[in-house]
Parts: C-alpha cells; structure tokens; sequence
C-alpha cells in the first residue's frame, strides 16, 4: 500500500496500544471525538547515515487545539535499506508516543 496509508495504519495501531481503553480510528467518528491531524514533511534517510522524520501534528481535545511539531533525526545502526526502513519506524513510533502523551495531559 501507500506509504501514506502505511504510515497511518502504523500510527492508529501505536496509538491503540499507547492508549489502552480509547477508541483510535482511521475514519472521523463525530464531532464529540478527538480528531488528530498529522502533516509528514520529512520520512527519509539521509547521506550521512542517519534518518529523518518530521512534521508537526494537531489534536483537537475538548474544543482545544494542541499543536506540536516534531523533528527527528535518528542514527541508523547499520547499512541498507532494511536499516533504514527499522529506524525510520523507530522514529514514527517516537512520534506516536510523543502524541499519546499529550493525549494523556494535555497542556
């Protein structure tokens, strides 16, 4: 599938675990729910070894809206793409907690 689909299936189910008890979905649920908005402007890796993901994302919580922005710029462990495609999750689970977290206290 797309990678944008990829990446959101990826953060519904880290999302899920991350918030045990809260419904996480793909599709909006109402205007009573949470929504999340996430912008992806960074998903690579980079010359010197290391892999970026960036981007900023937006919760609307009970009427507020929490808005963060995230730029991650993790080493790659080893060689290849087969390290790349590990760290780069690495990087998108970091955000998915970085989301949950705000989820949970909201500033």
């Amino acid at each position: 599938s797309p990678l944008d689909q990829q990446l959101q299936q990826t953060l519904i189910n880290n999302l899920s675990r991350a918030l045990p008890g809260r419904l996480v979905s793909g599709t909006p649920l109402g205007e009573t729910h949470d929504t999340l908005t996430v912008n992806v402007t960074g998903f690579q890796g980079r010359y010197d070894g290391k892999a970026i993901v960036s981007g900023e994302w937006v919760l609307q919580h009970q009427g507020r809206l929490i808005k963060h922005g995230f730029n991650l710029t993790l080493p790659q462990t080893e060689d290849g793409y087969d390290a790349l495609v590990r760290t780069l999750a690495l990087g998108w689970q970091q955000v998915a907690q970085q989301i949950a977290n705000s989820a949970i206290t909201p500033n």
